[in-house]
């Protein structure tokens, strides 16, 4: 019997000057029922302090801290703690920037292969329950 380990989604991110040219590489590697089940919590966090902007106005400092950790939180998810480091370093640590930038690459890139892990791992337990 052999037994495989749980599914990794893997991607390549290039961040660009610019002029167009390479700067930096990010290697994404993600386990998927990790983020499955943060992914959800720490958008939601992400809403909750655009909340906390939208009511307490882009120059609260309680705000700011909020909504800088909460994106963080996602780029940790998706980077790690080391890549998320650079990640910022490259947008300078304009956060909001950065977070626009990089949900398309999620809701693009990761959420369909996400996705299609789940929908594979469902079929198998049904398989496995009948």
């Amino acid at each position: 019997m052999q037994i495989k380990k749980r599914k990794h989604i893997n991607k390549v991110l290039e961040l660009l000057d610019e002029n167009g040219k390479i700067e930096k590489t990010l290697t994404v590697n993600i386990a998927v029922d990790e983020f499955r089940n943060r992914y959800p919590r720490v958008m939601a966090d992400v809403k909750k302090a655009q909340e906390m902007i939208d009511t307490r106005g882009e120059n609260d400092a309680d705000a700011i801290v909020a909504s800088q950790m909460a994106v963080k939180a996602v780029f940790v998810l998706v980077f790690g703690e080391v890549q998320t480091k650079e990640f910022l370093e490259y947008y300078e640590n304009r956060y909001t920037e950065a977070f626009m930038d990089v949900i398309p690459f999620i809701t693009d890139e990761i959420m369909p292969e996400v996705n299609k892990a789940v929908e594979q791992e469902n079929m198998r337990i049904s398989g496995i329950m009948k």
